[in-house]
């Protein structure tokens, strides 16, 4: 479990509820890891319709935010530790 689930939590038992929680939840958290993997993959694909657009710069700045965010919230979800 990554160890961000618990910052919030100020006691040992606010601490072993999380843990409860995000165990219970590991279904829905490896559903929601397999979308977002899908999301990442089409993220990374690059097409030569991507280089037509006029504020590419831009684009691809944005792109390059959502890339990073997915990477981060899988690396939450799937139990890596930053």
């Amino acid at each position: 479990m990554n160890s961000k689930w618990l910052m919030f939590a100020k006691t040992e038992e606010e601490r072993n509820t999380t843990r409860l929680i995000v165990k219970n939840s590991v279904t829905i958290l490896g559903l929601l890891a397999q979308i977002l993997t899908k999301e990442l993959q089409e993220l990374e694909s690059t097409s030569s319709e991507d280089y037509n657009v006029a504020n590419w710069p831009y684009y691809r700045a944005d792109r390059d935010g959502a890339i990073r965010q997915t990477k981060q919230l899988l690396k939450l979800i799937k139990g890596d530790n930053p």
